[in-house]
């Protein structure tokens, strides 16, 4: 809910007023060495404005650092309705659901929609890129060739992991996340550490089974093959979730059998390495969702202009 009173928080604020004519102004507020800015907005007004005002404002701060400017803007009361109409604009356009209208909240809940779905097919494609690389890899390059590229994609996976192994590395991997992956980055993150290392750990199952280092059974009509792997990680993955317990609720058997001990510490090896810190992961998001997905600025509504 916008107030006119809001507690301080974190990053720049933008204040954002009409006058009296119906004017449209944000403005930075003034703190130690930045001088205070101010820029009219056209109407109709949309978020979009508001965004292309921001990066405006930003960057006369950045001209004008350590200077003083005496120029002050006074303000003057009042309530007329070119005013109070201004007033409202911004207001649904910084709370649409609250302050809008009906189309205010069906745009709002659209583009909701849209960006979650948008989100939704980025991901996946970051992921598929992630597993089809090394598939086509398998199926196309000789085996040294392959080995190579695996070695590749296991360096960029070692690269992930460190980013956030410890509770101190996820801390200085934010900003880097955020910025690559986007405010809801982690999650999709942790599946992309989780997909990469399951194709790195298939791939090199495949070759070590085909060479005769492991023997993987196949069993309830699958094939030792690198999808029939990538299942077999995937299940031991989906083994690990707490209390819901996934592969017995949903009846789900692994998709191919062994006996060797050594299988059994690749699977370890899987779990230690990368599931572990994927579950710490999005533990880690869940717990600081609320400053990780922090804009870094906020939009504050002055209505005594």
């Amino acid at each position: 809910m916008l107030e006119n009173s809001q507690p301080d928080k974190k990053g720049l604020k933008f204040v954002i007023s009409a006058n009296q004519d119906g004017q449209i102004f944000m403005a930075t507020e003034a703190e130690g060495q930045l001088t205070r800015q101010e820029l009219r907005i056209s109407r109709p007004l949309t978020r979009e404005k508001l965004d292309k005002a921001r990066y405006v404002l930003v960057g006369r701060m950045m001209d004008t650092l350590n200077e003083k400017n005496d120029d002050q803007v006074s303000g003057q009361g009042g309530s007329g309705l070119k005013q109070q109409a201004a007033l409202k604009e911004i207001r649904s356009v910084l709370d649409p659901w609250s302050e809008g209208n009906i189309l205010d909240r069906i745009f709002y809940i659209l583009n909701n929609i849209l960006g979650f779905c948008f989100q939704i097919l980025i991901s996946l494609l970051i992921i598929s890129i992630a597993y089809k690389g090394i598939q086509w890899s398998g199926k196309n390059f000789p085996l040294f060739v392959h080995l190579a590229v695996v070695i590749i994609y296991a360096g960029l996976l070692a690269y992930g992991i460190s980013l956030v192994i410890t509770q101190k590395r996820r801390e200085k991997s934010a900003d880097f996340i955020r910025v690559w992956f986007g405010p809801r980055g982690w999650l999709i993150f942790s599946a992309l550490l989780l997909v990469t290392s399951a194709a790195v750990f298939s791939s090199i199952s495949l070759i070590m089974h085909n060479l005769g280092w492991v023997k993987f059974i196949a069993c309830r009509g699958a094939q030792v093959s690198e999808p029939a792997l990538l299942d077999f990680y995937l299940w031991h993955f989906l083994k690990m979730v707490p209390i819901l317990k996934i592969p017995e609720t949903l009846k789900l058997a692994p998709t191919l059998c062994y006996e060797q001990t050594r299988i059994g510490f690749l699977i370890i090896l899987f779990q230690a390495i990368v599931v572990i810190p994927s579950f710490a992961t999005i533990r880690y998001f869940l717990n600081n969702r609320a400053s990780l997905q922090d804009e870094g600025y906020e939009y504050v509504v002055d209505e005594r202009k």
